[in-house]
């Protein structure tokens, strides 16, 4: 089944795009404004940076994750593609942060390889479901954010 990036569960998304039109703007107010020369200048970059800020946005709609019989894979906001067989899932479980919400986890100790799938996604009790029948064991931890995921899960882990 194919869980793919849900902009209503992330309205924050649209910020980048119109970050993008704020600077593109603001340059080319300068332009208007102040010498050609400094204005083109102002101009370039602010096109450099929204160009990278929309395709950000473009890859994030474009971010799924992927399950089957036999592995989970994401493809990130970055366009990269990571699986991981269902066999080499050692530890899986949810993560509720503070002010992120709840993110799904699954780690193959064996490689030392972490996914962390944010709650941005279709389907998510199905998601959570499917992870939950191809798991032994579906831990339930807590944090202050995702980033501190790896630290929650550390005491779980195999010495």
């Amino acid at each position: 089944m194919v869980h793919r990036f849900d902009p209503k569960r992330a309205p924050r998304v649209f910020v980048l795009p119109a970050a993008a039109v704020i600077v593109i703007g603001g340059s080319i107010l300068l332009l208007a404004l102040e010498q050609v020369l400094i204005g083109v200048i102002a101009l370039a970059i602010s096109a450099w940076i929204s160009y990278h800020l929309v395709r950000f946005t473009v890859y994030q709609f474009r971010s799924q994750v992927q399950t089957s019989d036999d592995e989970l894979v994401c493809i990130t906001s970055m366009g990269a593609e990571t699986g991981m067989p269902w066999s080499a899932v050692s530890h899986a479980g949810s993560y509720a942060t503070e002010r992120s919400g709840v993110y799904l986890f699954v780690y193959n100790e064996g490689e030392d390889e972490l996914l962390s799938i944010p709650p941005y996604y279709t389907d998510r009790e199905q998601l959570d479901s499917r992870i939950r029948d191809n798991v032994h064991q579906f831990l339930e931890l807590s944090g202050a954010s995702p980033d501190d995921l790896g630290e929650a899960l550390k005491p779980h882990l195999d010495a």
